[in-house]
């Protein structure tokens, strides 16, 4: 008797701690998908509902500075973008990774990206690498 009132705790409690997984993950996809869908569509705005204070400041603040300095024409190019978010991983309680994937008119491209959790909250934790050969907004390469 005993041991079957321990199986049966056994499982509620992997069943729960496997529901709440799932919701993280769930919370974690969606945020992930918000924020690059956002930037994606160029709209710097929506993206900062979901970005960290770093991404805010950094990221987000350099793609300002460059749609500032983008012919619309272009951008409209680009127009509209489809997301899909994959390989969503909690890798702790308060960090996680995903994959998102973009296609536009002119490309496609996929890259892995880290959200943090702060205050309860899922957040886009996505820094700018530098690199001197990133492509310029204009569609021509950097560093020749």
């Amino acid at each position: 008797m005993k041991l079957t009132v321990y199986s049966i705790c056994a499982l509620m409690l992997f069943c729960s701690c496997a529901c709440e997984k799932s919701a993280e993950k769930k919370a974690v996809k969606k945020v992930a998908y918000e924020y690059v869908w956002s930037l994606a569509n160029f709209d710097v705005n929506r993206a900062e509902k979901y970005a960290s204070e770093e991404t805010k400041k950094e990221t987000l603040g350099t793609a300002r500075t460059l749609l500032a300095q983008t012919d619309r024409k272009v951008i409209e190019q680009d127009l509209p973008a489809k997301v899909r978010i994959t390989n969503v991983k909690l890798t702790s309680d308060t960090t996680a990774t995903a994959v998102w994937h973009k296609k536009t008119p002119r490309k496609r491209n996929s890259r892995e990206i880290e959200l943090r959790k702060r205050n309860g909250k899922w957040q886009a934790y996505d820094l700018i690498k530098r690199r001197t050969s990133a492509p310029m907004p204009n569609g021509r390469g950097g560093k020749k």
